[in-house]
């Protein structure tokens, strides 16, 4: 018996490799991670309007945040208006571009010099943008920098 290729059999062999390369195409799509910038991305949109007014104190001061990276220690240091350190209220996060799940937050607790010392050697090596979300008097700032973990 001879086996016939007509067009109906060409027909028939294209909607099958077509059904099977979506359905491939599905399985795999569904195996990818997809990392949004943030894991709560889109209640950190709404709040930007907020973010937008502390970037705008921030950029009204004399004196901003300045950051030091050295040894594998990064250094934070608060401006010198600062006259009670503990009166700073609010977060460093450590966002790593890549993904979300590497992300470090921590609480600001400056030391006598309004210092704050985050030691980075056991984080993964890539760019991290550090953000600084701060008050001090009632009155909130925010500031970011790109740093390399090496």
């Amino acid at each position: 018996m001879k086996f016939k290729f007509t067009w109906g059999t060409g027909i028939l062999l294209t909607i099958i490799l077509f059904v099977s390369f979506f359905i491939s195409f599905v399985i795999f799509s569904f195996t990818k991670d997809v990392n949004l910038v943030t894991e709560d991305y889109f209640p950190d949109e709404i709040a930007y309007d907020l973010k937008i007014d502390k970037i705008k104190n921030t950029n009204a001061l004399k004196e901003k945040i300045n950051f030091h990276t050295k040894n594998n220690i990064l250094k934070i240091t608060f401006p010198s208006f600062i006259s009670h350190r503990k009166k700073i209220k609010g977060t460093i996060l450590l966002y790593y571009i890549k993904s979300y799940k590497n992300d470090k937050i921590f609480n600001i607790k400056p030391d006598k010099e309004k210092s704050q010392y985050i030691n980075i050697s056991t984080f993964p090596k890539g760019r991290y943008s550090v953000k600084v979300d701060w008050s001090y008097n009632n009155k909130a700032y925010f500031q970011e920098k790109i740093i390399e973990v090496k």
